[in-house]
């Protein structure tokens, strides 16, 4: 582990360690079911939530190309994972064991927009009611007619 992974809180050592094997193991595990047995159940939230931090988000994402399923398991029923978690083998570095946050091709798809999404006027209508300044009569009429069909 490098200087900056040692810091990571217990969540994120987990994380990075199911994203590391999953990472080496690829070939193996790829369109096979693959269950993770762990006492942080958190980990199960970590991978619904939207918002956290960057790194997470990236681990999480090359996690979804797995057919993973986390599974939660007491303490007490996984007493030798947590033996031989807390066992530290002398003279053993890990400087050399980083993950790959790279995604091959990840421009590949990108999209870039210069302007703004076609449903911003809508959304904004729909939650607020305000029509913009600049519309005419006609983008009105059709604005809230649109609105219709999602309200």
């Amino acid at each position: 582990m490098n200087d900056a992974q040692v810091n990571y809180i217990v969540t994120e050592n987990e994380l990075f360690a199911i994203v590391f094997a999953m990472e080496k193991f690829q070939p193996y595990l790829m369109d096979t079911k693959v269950i993770v047995h762990t006492e942080h159940v958190v980990l199960k939230y970590l991978m619904r939530k939207k918002h956290c931090k960057e790194r997470l988000i990236w681990w999480v994402l090359l996690l979804k190309e797995f057919d993973l399923e986390i599974q939660d398991r007491k303490g007490s029923e996984n007493q030798l994972a947590d033996h031989l978690s807390q066992l530290e083998e002398e003279g053993t570095s890990h400087d050399g064991l980083e993950i790959n946050d790279s995604f091959p091709d990840e421009q590949l798809l990108a999209i870039s927009m210069t302007g703004m999404p076609w449903f911003v006027d809508l959304a904004n209508y729909l939650m607020s009611g305000i029509v913009p300044d600049e519309f005419s009569s006609n983008q009105t009429k059709k604005l809230k007619r649109d609105c219709l069909d999602y309200y």
